[in-house]
């Protein structure tokens, strides 16, 4: 999987958070790649004291989130107070690691928490859009009746109109076109 698509889902950032042991109160943020713990100095976080093995686990991202690995057959590895060789990690959990305790924290809150918050975010920001088209459709409804009210309303004429027949020329205007039949005023008559 390449980085970019693995950043967009948010593998590679971590963060460990040191909460006791040699390097108490120490935040690292991790943004790529897998990090070794262990005593020995070439390790990505080396860790002294007692029951921490050379190399003694891994930690680092998958297509399906974060996990620990223990690497040392001999080493103990603890997750929440369970011990484990292997586990998926979720922000928050507390890794123990000889004397060192440690807090897996992520930057999207664990894959599930993430993927709840985006889909939060997206209903919200469905309901936004359709509110939007609503109040637009609305405001347009509201000027065309306006407009509609506005205008003149042409009245028919209390008076009948009639025909006459057009045969007979009609002194006052010449018509452009001849017709049969042409309306008349009545004050005309």
């Amino acid at each position: 999987m390449r980085g970019w698509v693995k950043k967009a889902l948010g593998i590679l950032m971590f963060r460990l958070v040191f909460i006791s042991g040699p390097i108490k109160g120490r935040r690292l943020v991790i943004q790529q790649g897998d990090v070794i713990i262990g005593s020995e100095p070439d390790c990505s976080i080396p860790l002294a004291g007692a029951g921490v093995a050379p190399r003694h686990a891994v930690v680092g991202g998958r297509e399906r989130g974060h996990y620990i690995q223990k690497l040392d057959e001999g080493a103990k590895l603890v997750v929440n107070g369970d011990e484990v060789s292997e586990r998926k990690l979720f922000h928050g959990d507390q890794i123990d690691i000889g004397e060192t305790r440690m807090i897996f924290q992520t930057s999207r809150s664990g894959s599930d928490g993430g993927r709840r918050r985006a889909g939060k975010m997206l209903g919200i920001t469905m309901i936004s859009i359709a509110g939007i088209l609503l109040l637009q459709a609305g405001i347009l409804i509201g000027l065309l009746v306006y407009g509609w009210i506005k205008q003149p309303v042409m009245k028919e004429p209390d008076t009948e109109l009639h025909m006459e027949d057009t045969d007979q020329p009609d002194t006052e205007e010449e018509p452009d076109v001849l017709h049969p039949f042409r309306l008349v005023e009545p004050w005309r008559l």
